[in-house]
């Protein structure tokens, strides 16, 4: 959907390094209409994951919030899927290479 003038969009983006998480990309309240895209490294996997937690307790300590993994698992392409639902936070888990998280939203006003 485009943006259109008395829209107000949200984007976001964090990067993790092979064999490791990414720090969570915690999510606005006021924007919906997310489209999250991994990025995995040339030759790399990368799998997002996605939490309902409360967004404080995911922020202090992400290591403890329940993560869930995206529908496609591990992915080794670019790869975009719409989210819905409600979701508090989002982290990219690079397996085998450095991979990235792009989160883009939007609010009509």
């Amino acid at each position: 959907m485009p943006l259109l003038a008395n829209d107000k969009p949200y984007r976001a983006e964090v990067s993790a390094t092979a064999g490791n998480f990414s720090s969570p990309i915690i999510l606005p309240g006021w924007a919906h209409e997310f489209t999250i895209t991994a990025l995995p490294g040339g030759g790399g996997s990368a799998s997002v994951f996605h939490t309902t937690d409360d967004p404080d307790s995911v922020e202090d300590d992400p290591a403890n919030a329940n993560w869930i993994e995206w529908d496609p698992g591990s992915v080794s392409v670019n790869t975009s899927q719409s989210l819905a639902g409600q979701v508090t936070g989002l982290r990219i888990q690079a397996v085998t290479a450095d991979a990235t998280l792009q989160v883009c939203g939007n609010r009509r006003l």
